[in-house]
């Protein structure tokens, strides 16, 4: 996962973050890891308790896109790769994720450091989960 601080005037900074767990967000035909969609839900479900996060948190609120699901924190949103392999990407397992999450922060922050801070893991369980 990545995250990102949001600026004070409302631009969004992000975290990318990969799961030590591997149990990311998932509820798609283009998923293919072998996972139990009760876990995936219960994950989902509980990074949206403000305890999750590594800072104080008042409100969660999530984005989901075809490949991502972002999380906006408040001044941080950070950004889980959905684990599924389309035409033009694969994110089938943990390590591809973690390996494109430091791409994409590689590249985005040599034009926007001040927005692309960093990639944390996911630790703890789906009932549970620590970020960072």
């Amino acid at each position: 996962m990545r995250r990102n601080r949001r600026p004070k005037h409302s631009q969004t900074r992000a975290i990318n973050v990969s799961s030590e767990s591997d149990l990311i967000l998932e509820d798609t035909a283009a998923h293919t890891d072998s996972h139990d969609m009760s876990d995936e839900k219960a994950l989902s479900h509980s990074l949206l308790d403000p305890a999750a996060w590594p800072h104080p948190v008042a409100e969660v609120r999530v984005i989901e896109t075809h490949i991502s699901w972002v999380f906006l924190t408040g001044e941080y949103a950070y950004k889980i790769k959905k684990p599924l392999t389309l035409s033009f990407l694969d994110f089938s397992t943990l390590d591809l994720r973690h390996r494109w999450c430091e791409e994409e922060l590689r590249l985005n922050s040599r034009w926007a450091p001040q927005l692309y801070i960093d990639v944390v893991p996911i630790a703890g369980s789906a009932g549970r989960p620590k970020v960072g």
